[in-house]
């Protein structure tokens, strides 16, 4: 059975660790790639597996460290975008069942779903109606059509 020097183990540690990196998308493997890849050049240099040991871990620790500080900045920059529930408001939608509040119904189409709504006004909305999303309670959208007045702000 052939053994490994160290180095040669740490480096296919590296080489494994990195390979496992490019499916998780949370950049987890790639400092402890970095850090194996720290611990090789130890070995190399003949640094005693007590010293691999601490170069690994110690390099792991600053490259985790790194990655945070700056993955928090760089994520931290540009606009945000509005996910799920957040990016309905100011949709436009059409009535596809008539919207009444005092017998709990109504549904409305909005990109090719139909969704569960309410007025925000509490006044009946007719079938065929554009209408704009207010607000979402739940999974109900609070509309209010787009004919009045108050809801034409472009």
């Amino acid at each position: 059975m052939p053994t490994f020097s160290p180095a040669v183990a740490w480096t296919l540690l590296a080489i494994v660790l990195a390979v496992l990196e490019v499916p998780a998308p949370a950049f987890v493997f790639a400092p402890l790639a970095v850090a194996a890849a720290g611990a090789a050049l130890a070995a190399f240099l003949g640094a005693a597996i007590e010293g691999q040991l601490l170069v690994f871990a110690a390099t792991a620790a600053v490259v985790l460290v790194l990655a945070h500080r700056g993955g928090r900045r760089w994520l931290g920059r540009g606009p945000s975008l509005p996910m799920s529930a957040d990016a309905l408001p100011g949709a436009r939608a059409l009535v596809a069942s008539a919207i009444d509040n005092s017998r709990d119904e109504g549904r409305v189409m909005l990109d090719g779903m139909e969704w569960t709504a309410r007025s925000a006004r509490g006044t009946s909305i007719p079938v065929d109606t554009r209408v704009r999303v207010v607000r979402v309670e739940g999974v109900k959208l609070i509309v209010e059509p787009e004919s009045e007045p108050e809801s034409e702000e472009d």
